[in-house]
């Protein structure tokens, strides 16, 4: 196949029809799989700047990031509790340093990680809803971070679950990745 030549062929009327693209650049091929009616939109241009407007002029501009995604923004891992994440949170306002946001690792979901989880979970683990140790009262403690000390809070969330039960419905439904489609990944 020449680049830009594609052996796929058509789903059009059978949306679980797959498709597979192949498209070859230099040495390598890159593959594309697809599973259900599939549109492509050409947008050839003579440079970046007409393809981004084109391709704007299809989807629409971004928006703007809100002001304080400019500023600077704390990552951590490790808050103890929720004393621990007022204390850090305190100590950048009294000391004047600049802070307007704020990063919470696992700590702000569960109270332990999932990497050394079995691929079965664990009936312990919780994926969603928030760490009462971090967060007792996460509405009240969100409001006060960002009306009293003008931070925003943002959590880091992996595109995993670590619950047993809800990784036994997930797989019932089918919801979970197929590994030996990726390279170098475990079955979930």
């Amino acid at each position: 196949l020449g680049p830009g030549e594609s052996n796929g062929g058509p789903t059009k009327g059978d949306p679980s029809a797959h498709m597979y693209l192949i498209y070859k650049v230099g040495d390598k091929n890159i593959t594309w799989w697809y599973r259900g009616v599939f549109e492509l939109y050409l947008m050839p241009a003579a440079n970046l700047e007409k393809g981004t407007k084109a391709y704007y002029s299809l989807i629409g501009a971004p928006r703007v990031l809100p002001r304080y995604a400019f500023g600077f923004i704390a990552s951590r891992w490790g808050w103890k509790d929720k004393a621990d994440i007022d204390s850090v949170l305190s100590t950048f306002r009294k000391e004047s340093y600049p802070i307007d946001a704020f990063i919470v690792d696992f700590e702000f979901f569960t109270t332990f990680n999932d990497y050394d989880l079995a691929a079965a979970g664990s009936s312990k683990y919780q994926d969603f809803g928030f760490n009462e140790v971090t967060f007792p009262a996460p509405k009240k403690q969100l409001e006060t971070y960002k009306d009293g000390y003008h931070v925003r809070m943002g959590g880091i969330r992996k595109p995993r679950l670590g619950n047993d039960g809800l990784l036994r419905e997930a797989r019932r439904a089918g919801y979970t990745a197929d590994a030996s489609l990726m390279r170098g990944a475990q079955n979930v």
